[in-house]
C-alpha cells in the first residue's frame, strides 16, 4: 500500500474511533481490507481507496471503519482486575449501596462480549447468598458485528475454556451441540448496544464500575483525554474505572488517580470514598 492511502485510513480512523494506526500497520490494513473492496465490487484496495478519497458512500465508510476495528478479548483478560473487583470493589460497594441493593456497571469496548460475561460472573459471586441484591450491565462496542456475536452469547470450546475455571464453566454455562451457551439468568442481568466511545451522543446513566481495557492505548491523545472525560461523566462520586495493562492514562486526565498498589484500577481524584471500609485485597485464584 502507497503511504499516501496509507494517510486516507489513518484519518479516516481518527476521526471515526480516535485511533492512531501507524505506518508499520499497513500489512494489517492490507488484510483487513482485501475482503471489503471484493465486497464493494473494487477491482483492488487502491480504486476502493480513490473512492473514499473523493464523496464517500457513508455505507463505504462504516464497513472500513467496522473492518478494521479491533475485537480481540477473552474471558478474564488480565485475571487480576476481575480478582480486585470480586475480593475488593464489589464488597465494598455492597456496603456502600446498602439501601439501593443494586450495582451497575458498563462494559465500554466490550468487543465479542467475553468481559461483559466476566463481569456477570465476578457480580454474581459476589452478590450471591444475599438477598434482595441484584446488578445490571451494560456492554458497548463500536461494531455491529461484536455486538451480535456477543448478544448471542454462545462460545466455542476454546473460547469458553479460556481462564475460566471448570467450576464457573459448570455453573454459568450449558454445553449444547453448537458450542457453551451464557445461562439465562447471566443473560438476564446483561444489555447489548452499539455505541462509539469518541462520539458517543446516549446518556447512559450513572455506573459503580466500568470497564474500559486496551481500548485507549491506541488513540490520539486528544482522543483519549476525550474518552477519559466521557468515562469520568458517567462514573458515580464513589465509583471505579478498570483500564487496560497496555491503556496509558496518567499524563492525559486530572479527574483520576489509581488505587494503592493497583496501577489500572482508577478512583476519582476528588471522589467521595470511605476508604475505612475497604477490603485488604486478597490474592486467592478463581476456581
Amino acid at each position: 500500500m502507497r503511504l499516501g492511502d496509507f494517510e486516507v485510513y489513518r484519518a479516516l480512523l481518527q476521526s471515526e474511533l480516535g485511533v492512531d494506526i501507524k505506518p508499520e500497520k499497513t500489512y494489517l490494513l492490507e488484510s483487513r481490507l482485501s475482503p471489503l473492496y471484493r465486497k464493494w465490487g473494487y477491482p483492488t484496495i487502491e480504486s476502493m481507496t480513490l473512492a473514499l478519497r473523493a464523496v464517500p458512500d457513508p455505507a463505504l465508510v462504516h464497513d472500513v471503519v467496522q473492518a478494521l476495528t479491533d475485537n480481540e478479548t477473552w474471558f478474564f483478560r488480565e485475571p487480576t482486575k476481575f480478582q480486585t473487583l470480586q475480593n475488593m470493589v464489589l464488597p465494598y460497594l455492597i456496603k456502600q449501596r446498602k439501601r439501593q441493593k443494586k450495582i451497575h456497571m458498563w462494559s465500554a469496548g466490550c468487543a465479542s462480549g467475553q468481559e461483559a460475561w466476566s463481569l456477570a460472573i465476578s457480580a454474581s459471586n459476589a452478590l450471591e447468598g444475599m438477598k434482595n441484591w441484584t446488578f445490571d450491565i451494560l456492554a458497548t462496542d463500536i461494531s455491529n458485528e461484536a455486538i451480535e456475536y456477543a448478544e448471542r452469547a454462545i462460545y466455542n470450546q476454546q473460547e469458553a475454556q479460556s481462564e475460566t475455571g471448570i467450576t464457573q464453566l459448570i455453573k454459568y454455562f450449558e454445553q449444547s451441540r453448537i458450542g457453551w451457551n451464557v445461562k439465562d439468568h447471566l443473560k438476564d442481568r446483561v444489555s447489548f448496544q452499539i455505541s462509539n466511545l469518541l462520539h458517543q451522543s446516549e446518556d447512559f446513566g450513572v455506573f459503580d464500575v466500568i470497564f474500559c481495557c486496551n481500548v485507549i492505548h491506541e488513540f490520539t491523545p486528544e482522543a483519549r483525554a476525550q474518552v477519559l472525560d466521557t468515562l469520568a461523566y458517567h462514573l458515580a462520586d464513589d465509583g471505579f474505572l478498570f483500564v487496560g495493562e497496555l491503556d496509558h492514562w496518567q499524563s492525559r486526565t486530572p479527574l483520576f488517580k489509581a488505587m494503592p498498589d493497583q496501577p489500572h484500577v482508577l478512583i476519582r481524584a476528588e471522589g467521595d470514598y470511605k476508604f475505612a471500609d475497604f477490603p485488604k485485597a486478597e490474592t486467592k485464584v478463581r476456581a
